[in-house]
C-alpha cells in the first residue's frame, strides 16, 4: 500500500540566535493528512536521537535554549500541544567501548580500554521516510589503541511509559543480488496488555568493514539482552522527560576468526528509529523473476508433458485398425 504524502522540513537549532556552544540540535518534523513525526537528533551529552509521533497536522516544537543548554531541568524542549503525543522514544549512543582481543575469542568481557566520548565524533546525516528515520553509525579512520581492537557499542532505548523492551529476531528474504534467508533484529515497544507494536529500533545484525557494504566486507554483530539502566548524561533526555523509563543493551561487532578492526580502520553500522509496526519486507523483483522461474518452469514442464500424453492418447485412440 502507497504511503500517504507528507510534508518534511529540517532545521537546525530552532528558534537559537546563534549555534550552541554544546552541540547543535536538528529537528526533521514529517507532515501528514492528520500526524506529525517529529525527529530530533543532538550531540549535547551522549548523542541522542528522539522521535515524537502526534495525532496532530499542527504540533510544534519549542525550545528554551538558556534551559537546555544548562541541563538542570525538564521541559526546556516541548512538542506542542503537549495532549496531541501519542507516542515517543529516544535512542541514546551512551558508550563506545573498544578492547583488546588478544586471544581472538571476541568476548568483551576483559581488557576494555576506557570509553569514548562520543559527543566529539562527527554524526551521519539522517534519511527519513514516512514513519521512521535511519541513521548510520561509522568509525572511520579512528585509530586503534590495541593490536586487535574490536567494538563495542552501548545503546540505551529511552520511553515514558513504554520504552523498548524486548529483542525480536526475524528471518526473511531481502537482498536481489545474493538471495537467501536474512535476519532482523527488532527492539520493540508494547503497551501495558497490549500486543500491539508502539514503536520499534531495527538492524540487520551484520556491519561493515569497508564503506562499500559489499558482501565480502561484512562482519556479524550480536547483541546482548535489554536491561532496565540508569540513563547517561544527554540534553535531549534532560528536556524533553520528566520521569524516563531506560532500557540498554550492548552490540558487539565481530566473531571470533573475524578480521580486526585494525585491518581496515572502518566499521559501519545502520539503525532504523520508527513508529508503529515495524515494516514489513517485500520480494525484491529479481528474487520474484527466481522465484517464478524455479516453480514456474518445472509446471511448464509438466502442463506440456500432460498435453503431449493426451494428444498421445487420442492419437492410439482413434487409430484405424487394418
Amino acid at each position: 500500500m502507497d504511503q500517504p504524502p507528507c510534508w518534511v522540513t529540517v532545521e537546525l537549532n530552532p528558534g537559537s540566535s546563534a549555534p550552541p556552544p554544546g552541540g547543535d540540535l536538528l529537528h526533521a518534523r514529517a507532515v501528514g493528512a492528520t500526524d506529525t513525526l517529529h525527529f530530533l537528533f543532538c550531540s549535547q551529552g551522549a548523542p541522542t536521537l528522539l522521535l515524537v509521533h502526534t495525532n496532530s497536522s499542527s504540533s510544534s516544537l519549542t525550545v528554551n535554549w538558556t534551559q537546555f543548554e544548562a541541563r538542570n531541568v525538564s521541559g526546556s524542549l516541548k512538542v506542542e500541544p503537549e495532549s496531541s503525543i501519542l507516542y515517543s522514544s529516544a535512542i541514546v549512543f551512551s558508550r563506545l567501548l573498544e578492547y583488546d582481543d588478544v586471544n581472538d575469542t571476541a568476548d568483551p568481557t576483559s581488557d576494555l580500554l576506557p570509553p569514548y566520548d562520543l559527543q566529539n565524533f562527527t554524526w551521519s546525516r539522517l534519511n527519513l521516510s514516512a514513519d521512521s528515520s535511519q541513521l548510520k553509525v561509522s568509525l572511520d579512520g579512528v585509530l586503534p589503541r590495541a593490536t586487535r581492537s574490536r567494538f563495542v557499542l552501548e545503546l540505551q532505548a529511552v520511553g515514558g511509559a513504554d520504552p523498548l523492551s524486548r529483542v525480536e529476531v526475524r528471518r526473511f528474504i531481502d537482498d536481489e543480488f545474493t538471495p537467501s534467508i536474512f535476519k532482523m533484529s527488532r527492539w520493540v515497544s508494547s503497551g501495558n496488555r497490549s500486543s500491539e507494536v508502539l514503536g520499534f529500533l531495527q538492524w540487520k545484525p551484520v556491519a561493515y568493514r569497508r564503506a562499500d557494504p559489499a558482501l565480502e566486507f561484512a562482519t556479524p554483530c550480536r547483541h546482548s539482552d535489554p536491561r532496565p539502566q540508569t540513563v547517561a548524561a544527554s540534553a535531549l533526555i534532560r528536556g524533553f522527560y520528566a520521569e524516563p523509563q531506560t532500557n540498554g543493551l550492548n552490540v558487539s561487532f565481530g566473531l571470533a576468526g573475524e578480521p580486526f578492526y585494525n585491518s581496515t580502520k572502518f566499521l559501519s553500522w545502520t539503525v532504523l528509529l520508527g513508529s508503529g509496526s515495524p515494516p514489513v519486507d517485500s520480494f525484491s523483483p529479481l528474487v520474484l523473476t527466481l522465484m517464478a522461474v524455479g516453480l514456474g518452469t518445472p509446471m511448464i514442464l509438466l502442463l506440456v508433458g500432460g498435453v503431449c500424453v493426451c494428444v498421445r492418447k487420442r492419437a492410439v485412440a482413434y487409430e484405424q485398425i487394418n
